[in-house]
């Protein structure tokens, strides 16, 4: 038990730091490396085994440089590159007018709502192309973000409506579910995993989370805007295709990246698959000649004026990609405490009837999906569920292992640590204590009516 009480007490110690507008990064770097130096003085284990730098204690520092060189590699690399081109995006003004085409028809209503369920809705088809939580976010940051600013939506009710988009894992290439269904040793065909079982269960989550939302969102507006504290502004006042001096069709270049992420993918054309990475190059690159050939500007001006990309990539390593490293570090002190080996043992006491198993499997996944990581619930709990439903008849094994899987991963939502969290809020601007406060009750209301349906419909 005092596993869970040093991590909660390690959670609780950021969050206060956090309100005292300390800097994140320094944060989370902080407390774990405070956490790892004692870790390593009273296990004598290093926590960079067998790739230690010689000396145990010397090894927390080199963990920084472990983990800045694995998320530069992979993670940072890939949102650098996609706030790159959503940079070049707003050189070129195709940013501003694929806003202005999207937003008109829903300007149309009086409520800003349609807005709302338009822009989660967004978010969550593109996790189905692009499974990484950091990426999606980057990707909405880009596309539907500007949409809903111009459409009258704050910009903290912006943030928790990606949150809620982003919440549900589904999709063919989801890797929570392939991790789940490969832990419990069964066999699923992942195609028929989503027709069947994740499109139902992502509407028994939405629909309730998105009315919640909505009315959440007039409470904390009008309470944060009464009390002073709504100090972020809506965007600037529409501007007309003409006064942007761009082709109106240009409002498809900030999509590029997504439709070459999806042709270029298992989706479309299964035998190439491309990064992201290369995907923002190739769109650059389409971008760069069309603005030249179309509006007939000059090759060497327009070819210098790249630049914007490359200084997007720039602005955001130094700004935010930083955090994921910090979050990843702090990961690892997380883990180190060994709270989810302690939450796994409360569990093997469960006995009694199939819900007494499930309900407690239910809350455990959502407790170590927020405070260690969703992967810990997912690899742990796959085999027990498998295992216990091969003696419930009737009980539909692959549906019930994704209730698990989306309860730890809709609950990661609200890990301080996350990536995708990370780079919202120092996009937005808005604070990550904020964004879970607007976000809490919808998800809340989303996991609930989740878990109701899916019991009923496949235990």
């Amino acid at each position: 038990m005092i596993q869970i009480l040093l991590t909660v007490l390690m959670l609780g110690l950021m969050v206060f730091l956090l309100t005292k507008k300390l800097s994140p990064v320094m944060c989370m770097i902080g407390i774990a490396m405070i956490v790892l130096f004692i870790y390593t003085a009273v296990t004598g284990n290093s926590v960079m085994g067998d790739a230690t730098c010689g000396n145990k204690f010397l090894d927390v520092f080199e963990l920084i440089y472990s983990q800045a060189a694995s998320a530069f590699k992979k993670n940072v690399l890939i949102v650098m590159c996609i706030m790159g081109y959503v940079a070049y995006m707003d050189y070129l003004k195709a940013g501003n007018m694929f806003a202005l085409v999207c937003s008109k028809p829903l300007l149309k209503f009086k409520s800003s709502f349609p807005a709302v369920v338009f822009g989660a809705m967004f978010v969550a088809i593109l996790k189905i192309v692009i499974p990484s939580s950091v990426g999606s976010m980057a990707l909405a940051l880009g596309t539907v973000y500007p949409i809903m600013k111009k459409c009258k939506v704050s910009v903290p009710a912006c943030a928790a409506t990606m949150v809620i988009g982003a919440a549900f894992i589904w999709g063919p290439a989801d890797a929570n579910t392939l991790m789940a269904i490969s832990a419990a040793g069964i066999e699923a065909d992942l195609t028929y995993q989503f027709v069947t079982y994740q499109i139902p269960m992502f509407f028994a989550f939405f629909i309730p989370a998105i009315i919640v939302h909505f009315f959440t969102t007039k409470f904390f507006d009008k309470k944060e805007t009464a009390s002073g504290k709504m100090v972020y502004q809506q965007d600037e006042e529409l501007q007309s295709a003409d006064e942007l001096g761009i082709p109106k069709w240009f409002a498809i270049l900030p999509l590029l990246p997504l439709i070459f992420a999806i042709v270029f993918s298992k989706l479309v054309i299964k035998s190439v698959n491309i990064s992201l990475v290369a995907a923002s190059f190739m769109s650059l690159f389409v971008a760069l000649i069309l603005n030249i050939v179309v509006c007939k500007k000059n090759v060497i001006t327009e070819i210098n004026n790249t630049a914007a990309f490359f200084k997007g990539t720039g602005d955001y390593a130094g700004k935010s990609g930083w955090l994921i490293v910090a979050g990843g570090i702090y990961g690892v002190a997380v883990t180190a405490l060994g709270a989810a080996n302690v939450l796994v043992n409360v569990l093997s006491a469960s006995g009694g009837s199939a819900l007494t198993f499930f309900i407690p499997i239910i809350l455990l996944s959502a407790i170590m999906g927020a405070l260690i990581m969703q992967s810990a619930p997912i690899t742990t709990f796959a085999p027990l569920i498998a295992t216990y439903c091969s003696t419930l008849p009737g009980a539909v094994t692959p549906a019930l292992l994704q209730l698990m899987a989306e309860s730890a991963a809709i609950s990661a939502q609200f890990y301080p640590a996350s990536s995708g969290i990370l780079l919202l809020s120092s996009t937005t601007e808005v604070p990550i204590f904020q964004i879970f406060k607007r976000a809490a009750a919808p998800v809340v209301t989303g996991i609930i009516t989740l878990s109701i349906f899916s019991l009923i419909m496949y235990l």
